[in-house]
């Protein structure tokens, strides 16, 4: 289970550099939707209106996958902060003992 623990643990790092760089890119995204927004802005009576909405087209779908992206590494994260707590807790009982998190809803679940 070590190395399941230390593989899944390894795992969850991986998936949170990946949450962490779709967050940096869904940021760039919107900086550089703001950026083009100004720059039409100033520039719109020089561009057809074709040519604006086509801009704001890509640039929202750009920006509507990078949140599929992130919204996909966040759930995977999730799913492996789940296994992560699973493998924890079977490990815990392996060696007669109980993980923090089953301690406390055991301790809550008490007292109510």
């Amino acid at each position: 289970h070590e190395e399941a623990l230390a593989a899944l643990s390894e795992q969850l790092a991986h998936m949170l550099q990946e949450l962490q760089e779709e967050k940096t890119l869904r940021a760039q995204a919107e900086e550089k939707v703001a950026s083009l927004e100004t720059q039409l802005q100033t520039t719109q009576g020089a561009i057809s209106k074709e040519e604006h909405d086509k801009v704001k087209e890509e640039l929202q779908h750009a920006l509507q996958d990078s949140e599929s992206k992130a919204a996909a590494a966040q759930d995977a994260l999730s799913e492996r902060e789940v296994e992560l707590r699973e493998l924890k807790s079977q490990k815990a009982a392996e060696q007669g003992l109980i993980s923090k998190e089953d301690h406390e809803a055991l301790r809550l679940s008490l007292q109510a």
